[in-house]
């Protein structure tokens, strides 16, 4: 019998999957929309690079070939945050979160609860400060990267068993390349959209090359749920 058995019974849903993937890989589907159900359970779905997570414990391979992204979302954040993650319809997105099987959908492999989206977007979408920043490049070809990204725990005393627990989650952001200019300064801003009981670390991890967020997500038990959402811009210059 596995953990999320134990704790639910032989009345639940949710099979945990004992996996929890990171910085998984894919693009973010705009068929169907990303929707807020009536009971504020969030539905976006997800077409991952690496096609094994779409195969359930029964070796049955999810019949649309996406992955449901799930997520029970505080009322107070579910327009903005459902706002947020349309805009990352159609592109190059990450997801982290508990891998289960929901035993209710024949078994179907989902994320549930997702932890994080990200996504790197266009510029043309970017507020008003980013291009600020960008304005006074040493090199017009320096690349700069513009990232949205979306944190967040249940809303929920029930469900599948990561859900229910307080852990962080971790998105990492590769450093842009080096425009050919003396002695270029990486230079980067993170600033949030929306904010409910989030901590958050941005470490500047310099021998990997990389930029590293922390959220910790609160469970409802441990003064939760964490809503976040944020900008990050970086660049070389």
């Amino acid at each position: 019998m596995g953990f999320l058995d134990g704790l639910m019974g032989k009345g639940g849903k949710w099979h945990d999957c004992q996996k929890s993937l990171q910085g998984l890989a894919g693009t973010l589907s705009r068929m169907p929309s990303p929707q807020v159900k009536e009971d504020g359970l969030l539905s976006a779905w997800f077409i991952p690079e690496d096609k094994s997570v779409l195969t359930n414990r029964n070796n049955v391979r999810n019949k649309n070939d996406m992955l449901e992204l799930r997520l029970k979302l505080a009322s107070a954040k579910q327009g903005p945050y459902l706002e947020a993650l349309k805009a990352m319809a159609d592109k190059k997105a990450w997801v982290s979160g508990a891998l289960v099987n929901d035993d209710a959908k024949e078994g179907k492999a989902e994320l549930h609860p997702v932890d994080l989206v990200w996504a790197r977007l266009p510029l043309d979408l970017a507020p008003e400060w980013v291009k600020g920043m960008t304005r006074n490049l040493k090199d017009p070809s320096t690349e700069i990267q513009y990232f949205r990204i979306l944190a967040a725990s249940s809303d929920t005393k029930s469900g599948p068993a990561p859900a229910l627990e307080t852990h962080k989650a971790k998105a990492t952001f590769p450093y842009p390349a080096k425009p050919p200019i003396p002695n270029p300064e990486l230079k980067y801003e993170i600033k949030p959209l929306f904010d409910l009981n989030a901590d958050i670390q941005l470490n500047h991890e310099r021998i990997r090359d990389r930029l590293e967020l922390v959220v910790e997500l609160k469970c409802v038990k441990e003064n939760g749920p964490t809503v976040y959402g944020a900008e990050l811009v970086v660049f070389w210059n």
